[in-house]
């Protein structure tokens, strides 16, 4: 059943979010310390809440029963005679984990197989490229887990320029059709990324995070707020482009509607502000409190953001528009796209310049957190004054610090458990007030528990079969005299 599991979510026939981890809602009668099972993209477990412990008792027994324990004084480097135990747990507590598990259980073929038969991981999967973050899980320990757009789409534009550079000039149709083959999917990537700058922007600033999105992102909700914002359809001159909040839209919306996002964001500090204010219904207990600010006065984060900072969040948007722009995006995708003659199709220098301006523009969409990328608590820190300090890393292992405790009210604090969006810039102006996002994802086990512990149930066909013939017999039964 474990391995089954595994491998379903593996391949995605059972699809986890990145953000989710599932636990047992029911777990079967048992002491109060006992762990449940728990599932998550990496796969199902069942581990302790000491982790560093297990790790080294289940290393400790590998080596132990199999009579190398001199390999493991070998590999401890424990040349004094040492309790090898001791030096064990001493190693794992000053070395990451993923390094010790590739040194002491990896490097061993006996200790690999004793190992993974205790944690039911299959052999097979030691060829996947994420079997090292696999067994860490199941070993216990929470590992961040990042979605791959950012890293996909830079990717395609180092295979794309390479591509590019192999060529040199183009000679014959091959030379096309190399290009065109590595274009496609950089384009893929390319409308994703214009997708999310475009749904997280506008959703950002235009939403009442306090009471309705209690501060958790949604893309699907973030679609259907582009829509209201900047209007179901665009038109300039003779072309009109209508947004899909269902599908993913094409090139040619995308370019409209960002175009649209930084003409909106521009005009937002000259808006009048009186109309969103927040009823006095809808402001909590402690807006009044002499010694905290509640900045969340009206019911769109753009009305309650310092005027300073949301200018100059504009003026950086914008310029990273102006540099999708110079990169000529469209007509590079209309010359690869179709087939051409050779004067139809873009040349060399005129791609090299596109992957260049488009690589800055992601960076600066990346550096700026104009994308919705995800941050995982990495550690914290708090002395005897109550002074704290949390770092946060991403996908690319950058850190962004920030500092606490916060006099602002109403911001969600932060944990380890799962990523974490953080806005762009200082958008209330306030110190330690950075404000961060959780991630919501739809999937059908989100669906299934929805308002738990209300009964839920998911109707099949035969289910809502034995519905309505329970219905009819009821109603004859109490039709009789």
């Amino acid at each position: 059943m474990i391995e089954l599991i595994d491998q379903c979510t593996n391949r995605g026939t059972i699809r986890v979010p990145l953000a989710e981890k599932r636990m047992a809602r029911f777990p079967p009668p048992a002491h109060v310390n006992t762990p449940t099972s728990e599932l998550s993209s990496l796969g199902i477990r069942c581990s302790g809440f000491e982790p560093l412990l297990d790790f080294c008792a289940l290393v400790w027994e590998a080596y132990s029963s199999s009579g190398r324990t001199s390999d493991l004084d070998w590999r401890l480097h424990n040349r004094l005679g040492s309790g090898t135990q001791n030096m064990l747990l001493d190693y794992l507590c000053k070395t990451e984990p993923s390094m010790a598990l590739k040194e002491l259980v990896l490097a061993s073929e006996p200790v690999t197989k004793a190992i993974c038969e205790k944690l039911k991981y299959s052999l097979e999967d030691l060829n996947d490229r994420k079997h090292v973050d696999r067994l860490l899980w199941k070993l216990g320990f929470d590992l961040p887990r990042f979605s791959d757009t950012l890293t996909l789409l830079k990717r395609r534009l180092d295979l794309f320029s390479q591509e590019l550079l192999a060529v040199g000039t183009l000679k014959e149709e091959r030379d096309r059709e190399r290009i065109r083959s590595v274009g496609v999917n950089l384009f893929v990537s390319v409308e994703v990324f214009l997708e999310e700058l475009v749904c997280f922007n506008v959703w950002l600033l235009a939403s009442d995070h306090f009471l309705k999105t209690k501060f958790r992102y949604d893309v699907n909700a973030a679609r259907l707020k582009v829509s209201d914002v900047l209007g179901p359809i665009l038109s300039s001159g003779d072309i009109t482009v209508a947004w899909s909040t269902q599908n993913t839209n094409t090139l040619g919306t995308l370019m409209a509607y960002l175009n649209a996002t930084a003409e909106w964001m521009n005009v937002l500090p000259g808006y009048q502000k009186e109309a969103l204010l927040r009823t006095e219904g809808d402001l909590p207990d402690f807006a009044d409190d002499k010694l905290r600010v509640f900045p969340f006065r009206h019911t769109t984060l753009w009305a309650d953001s310092d005027l300073g900072h949301l200018e100059r969040l504009a003026v950086s948007f914008a310029d990273m528009v102006a540099k999708i722009a110079r990169s000529n995006l469209a007509a590079i995708r209309n010359g690869l796209d179709h087939q051409r003659d050779e004067t139809g199709f873009p040349g060399i220098d005129e791609m090299l310049a596109f992957v260049a301006h488009l690589r800055e523009a992601v960076d600066v969409a990346d550096i700026n957190r104009f994308f919705p990328k995800e941050f995982w608590l990495e550690k914290t820190h708090e002395d005897r004054f109550g002074r704290q300090e949390f770092e946060l890393k991403d996908y690319f292992g950058r850190s962004h610090v920030f500092f606490g405790p916060s006099f602002v009210q109403g911001i969600p604090g932060i944990s380890a458990d799962a990523p974490f969006i953080i806005a762009p810039g200082n958008l209330l102006g306030f110190a330690n007030a950075e404000i961060m996002f959780a991630f919501h994802e739809p999937s059908t086990y989100s669906r299934y528990w929805e308002s738990y512990p209300r009964r839920r149930q998911i109707p099949n066909g035969h289910t809502l079969e034995l519905l309505k013939f329970s219905r009819r017999k009821r109603t004859r039964v109490k039709s009789c005299p």
